[in-house]
């Protein structure tokens, strides 16, 4: 059977092929959605996440640091003793007086880091007034450490005369006298926070007058920090 000429007819493949491309032109290209600012606008972000966990990694850090600094490294009180008190020159013969008095002292560190003090300050008092006071050298205990030092206090012979009471207690074969050390000190703890630190340590005391040696004795100790 014969056929037509026009179902005959082929198209030709590059024209088929343009056909197709500009049936295609019509649709919008998926490329052309993205705005070509764009890929900066991530890189902003992307920026800001990394710096906003930069930021919440180092406060993190900081908080642990302080809940370990407050905790294993919690800052404790020392403690100061007066380990002795002794007499190395002692006349009461008014109207020649004179009295020199040593004391032994020691401060023990209950801390890890090393705590630094000041001159120490040694008063002694006759009755409520002060007869003799020194200083005494500043320095530095090592963690769990204790550190003694020796004050010498030479007692102001006007002060003890003009007490109407010493007479009578020479005689009675006693002698009654108070004492106070204060030191003051600091604390570096992972040598960024400093504690400051105020030490204040009273004693009564209780000398025999024959062989000067020391029958009693009594501190107590007070601490800021």
């Amino acid at each position: 059977m014969a056929t037509s000429p026009e179902k005959d007819q082929v198209t030709p493949l590059a024209a088929a092929a343009a056909s197709f491309r500009t049936s295609s032109s019509d649709e919008e290209d998926p490329a052309s959605k993205w705005s070509p600012a764009l890929p900066a606008f991530h890189r902003r972000r992307w920026v800001r996440r990394c710096c906003v966990c930069c930021v919440a990694a180092v406060a993190l850090a900081l908080a642990a640091l302080l809940a370990v600094g407050f905790t294993v490294y919690k800052v404790r009180e020392p403690v100061m003793t007066m380990n002795a008190i002794s007499l190395e020159r002692m006349n009461i013969a008014p109207p020649n007086v004179s009295l020199r008095v040593v004391a032994d002292v020691s401060v023990k560190n209950r801390n890890l880091p090393t705590f630094y003090f000041d001159t120490s300050l040694t008063s002694l008092y006759y009755h409520d007034a002060l007869v003799g006071s020194a200083y005494g050298p500043r320095g530095r205990t090592a963690g769990r450490r204790t550190y003694r030092m020796n004050v010498t206090l030479d007692v102001v012979s006007d002060q003890l005369l003009s007490n109407a009471e010493l007479i009578q207690e020479v005689q009675s074969g006693t002698l009654g006298m108070n004492s106070s050390t204060e030191v003051g000190g600091h604390v570096m703890v992972f040598g960024l926070f400093r504690h400051h630190v105020d030490v204040v340590m009273n004693c009564t005391v209780t000398v025999a007058v024959a062989n000067q040696t020391i029958l009693d004795q009594f501190c107590t100790e007070r601490v800021w920090i």
